[in-house]
């Protein structure tokens, strides 16, 4: 996961670093987390953070259900012969 936190002139780096703790124990406390923090001065006190996921094995995420369509078709046709 990449996390990208951006705050105002007031974020610490302990509150960018909660953000990423925050993520990591929300998705798995193993997942390999890349983070920073940018300060934004026209934010002031508030916190934007951008999140890049990869490997979310989910029926929520949208393409999901077309991608095991096209998966399933691909293998319909198979037969495995020992």
């Amino acid at each position: 996961a990449l996390v990208n936190v951006v705050g105002g002139q007031s974020l610490t780096l302990g509150e960018a670093e909660s953000c990423a703790q925050y993520i990591r124990d929300k998705i798995n406390p193993y997942a390999r987390i890349i983070w920073g923090a940018t300060v934004d001065e026209s934010l002031g006190n508030d916190i934007r953070v951008l999140l890049v996921l990869t490997g979310v094995k989910s029926e929520q995420i949208f393409g999901a259900a077309a991608h095991q369509q096209m998966r399933n078709m691909r293998t319909r046709d198979l037969e495995f012969i020992n």
